[in-house]
């Protein structure tokens, strides 16, 4: 079956009740409100959005999924490991955030405050290291000078445009002095 998408829509009171009558099943069968919109999406094949609406909304409070609770770390004392990363590289690390897992990620800062890397482990045992999404920030080039220079690539390219005729006369003129 398709998954329906798009701009959520108003439901007729056929399709609140079969969309209740659903979610009352799903509670059921599961025995606790953890379902997802899309689980009543492709057993009554309503839009997900519109199904969200409506719950959230208008129906009965006791159909609302219960808000997942995000499991924290419980230390955010500094592991061995961004110590050494610390002490060898002369940057500061500061915690970045938690993920759902509780594993404690640390943001590895340069001088002038631009992310460089996240690091991510368990205890003492470093997992996973990762790269910011753009490589200019890896390199301690700040969002603003990159606009700016963006910004005198696009004025140079409007001032450095010539004509097809000029092009011909500096290749004519270019020829005759050889």
């Amino acid at each position: 079956m398709k998954k329906p998408h798009g701009v959520p829509v108003t439901l007729s009171p056929e399709a609140r009740s079969r969309i209740r009558q659903a979610v009352r099943d799903i509670i059921q069968e599961k025995g606790h409100r953890d379902y997802r919109f899309q689980e009543v999406a492709e057993r009554t094949g309503y839009a997900s959005g519109s199904i969200y609406r409506y719950i959230m909304s208008h129906a009965d409070k006791t159909l609302r999924p219960h808000k997942k609770k995000k499991r924290k770390c419980t230390t955010m004392d500094k592991p061995q490991y961004v110590l050494e990363v610390e002490k060898h590289t002369g940057l500061t690390a500061a915690p970045y955030r938690v993920t759902d897992s509780g594993r404690p990620e640390w943001r590895l800062v340069s001088p002038t405050g631009v992310l460089l890397l996240i690091l991510v482990g368990e205890q003492d045992v470093l997992q996973a290291v990762r790269a910011p999404t753009s490589l200019s920030s890896l390199q301690g080039i700040t969002g603003l000078v990159r606009e700016q220079r963006q910004d005198a690539k696009r004025k140079s390219r409007k001032t450095n445009t010539l004509d097809m005729e000029t092009l011909v006369d500096n290749l004519w003129e270019t020829e005759e002095n050889e």
